[in-house]
């Protein structure tokens, strides 16, 4: 994962999934940041961002070091509204438990451990499709 004080600054993009929509092109920029990566302007205003969205892009990985969870399963998700999260899945036993566009919604979850601490922040969890 990563250390302390970066967790500490970033505590509104991860654990409140806090995002800037750019007043002037309206594009959703996450993690938090000074400019629109968009069109390059200042004028950006906070903004709650969702916590679903669908499955952009995916890769399962079963080849880890011993302190990861396996299969790790890694993906970006277009979040309703606006604004693009790339994280871990959690629940997932396969590359079959997955597919593109699929719903999802944000979790949060324990990343890792590292010297005695865990260290938590957003994974996607598959949301069961209704049927009708």
């Amino acid at each position: 994962m990563t250390d302390l004080p970066y967790i500490w600054r970033e505590k509104k993009s991860i654990f409140q999934l806090k995002g800037l929509k750019c007043l002037k092109c309206e594009h959703v920029n996450y993690p938090l940041r000074r400019v629109c990566v968009e069109c390059g302007s200042q004028e950006l205003e906070e903004i709650q961002m969702s916590s679903t969205g669908k499955v952009l892009s995916f890769i399962v990985n079963h080849y880890l070091p011993k302190e990861f969870d396996k299969p790790l399963a890694i993906g970006v998700v277009e979040l309703d509204g606006g604004g693009r999260l790339m994280s871990q899945f959690t629940e997932i036993k396969s590359e079959k438990d997955l597919k593109i566009g699929m719903p999802v919604e944000v979790v949060i979850r324990r990343m890792s451990d590292k010297d005695g601490m865990l260290y938590y922040g957003p994974k996607f969890k598959i949301l069961q499709e209704e049927t009708e």
